[in-house]
């Protein structure tokens, strides 16, 4: 995922806790977002245990909690330059088409 991203764009695990009011209206009690690039060790960073030990527990604790685990790309409009070109919508198709294995091993 990482090598086929385009350049310029971060890929990110968010973690989102909620709850449900009547169980219609959803309100979020906590937000993690975490770069790959940084939970991997890579781009001047080093690896970070604590997130992975983190995520260990979510994963463990699923039965007590409702959360949501999101895999998306984060595209900076000042850093992905082709965005502001007409090669944007096949930027987009391209992060999907890189998500996409993700997606099959998780579903």
């Amino acid at each position: 995922m990482l090598e086929k991203a385009p350049i310029g764009a971060e890929i990110q695990l968010t973690i989102s806790q909620r709850h449900y009011l009547g169980r219609t209206i959803p309100i979020l009690d906590a937000k993690i977002e975490i770069s790959v690039a940084t939970l991997l060790g890579i781009e001047k960073s080093k690896e970070n245990i604590i997130w992975w030990n983190l995520l260990r527990e979510i994963s463990k604790s699923k039965a007590k909690f409702n959360y949501q685990l999101t895999i998306n790309y984060k595209l900076k409009y000042d850093k992905v330059s082709d965005l502001k070109s007409k090669k944007a919508p096949n930027i987009l198709l391209k992060c999907f088409r890189n998500l996409k294995p993700i997606y099959n091993l998780l579903s």
